[in-house]
Formats: structure tokens, sequence, C-alpha cells
């Protein structure tokens, strides 16, 4: 049984990278992470809740918005506010108010990262691939001192180098 156990493990991948081979790591913003971390990071940030605890793990001076613990740890306004967050529903604005964040890591397909950008007052992209879009809001002390180079910073991942070629 023990050598049936050892056989079956030896294409098992457990460096560098353990839990990739069970996860979605493509799905995950590991490249704005490390822009993020780069910026110097936030201490407060909005965050997609299917990255919560992604950002826990590999940003943790960082306060996450919202995480995997939603139902057990925010109370069910919180978590509608949430909801309308990301929405981008009629009122945003207040909510977001009531919760200020230094910075803001969402989807960049999402509804919230498109009317951060377009609504007035209009946040500031500060990188942008595939996956995530880092935004900071306007007056931000971030903006006050020179961003860190992209290319950098995430020139060779994957993620950043797609978003360079779709442009």
């Amino acid at each position: 049984a023990t050598l049936l156990a050892v056989w079956l493990w030896v294409p098992v991948r457990l460096t560098p990278h353990f839990l990739e081979r069970w996860t979605e790591s493509a799905l995950y913003p590991d490249a704005a992470v490390e822009y993020l971390k780069a910026l110097g990071p936030p201490r407060r940030l909005l965050n997609y809740y299917n990255w919560g605890g992604y950002l826990m793990l590999h940003a943790p001076t960082t306060q996450v918005f919202i995480d995997g613990r939603a139902n057990t740890l925010y109370s069910e306004p919180f978590y509608l506010d949430y909801l309308a967050l990301m929405e981008g529903k009629p009122g945003y604005r207040s909510i977001l108010a009531r919760y200020p964040v230094d910075a803001a890591i969402l989807p960049t397909s999402g509804t919230l990262a498109n009317k951060l950008v377009t609504d007035e007052p209009g946040w500031t992209v500060v990188y942008q691939d595939l996956v995530a879009t880092v935004l900071v809001p306007p007056g931000s002390a971030i903006l006050d001192r020179p961003l860190p180079d992209v290319a950098q910073v995430v020139g060779d991942h994957p993620a950043f180098l797609a978003e360079r070629g779709r442009m």
C-alpha cells in the first residue's frame, strides 16, 4: 500500500507552486499583486470577493475588503453593500465613502473597475492586465510619488504580455 501511494504521488509537482495543480491559477491576479506590492502596498484594499484569500496569502500586510469568509465574518448589510458596489448600482459612490480604501484590485472586465474610471471624479488605473486592474482613488498619496515601472515589476508575466499584445 505504501509503495502504491508513493507511486501515485510521483507525478504530483510539489514545488514551486504546490496548489496550482488544483486551482485555476490563471484566474488569480498574481501579476497585479506583484505590482500592488511594488506600490507600497496600500493599507486598505477594495478587492474582488474571490481574490480575498489569495490577497491575504500573497499581500499579508494589506487589509482586504472582503474574502471567502463572508457569511461567517461579515454582516449581511456589509455583504449587500459589497454586492451593490461590484454591480455599480446607483449610489455606489456613497457606499464606497462609508468604507474608505487606499486602492482597488478588481477584475478588468468587471463593472466596478469601469465605473470607477469613467464616473467623475475618476480613479486612476496604475496597472492593468487581462485578469486584474489596480486603481487608486482621486487625491491618493500613491499618486504623489513616481509609480513603479510596470515592465520592470511584471514585464515577463504572461498576463501582462498578453495585455500588451492585445493593445
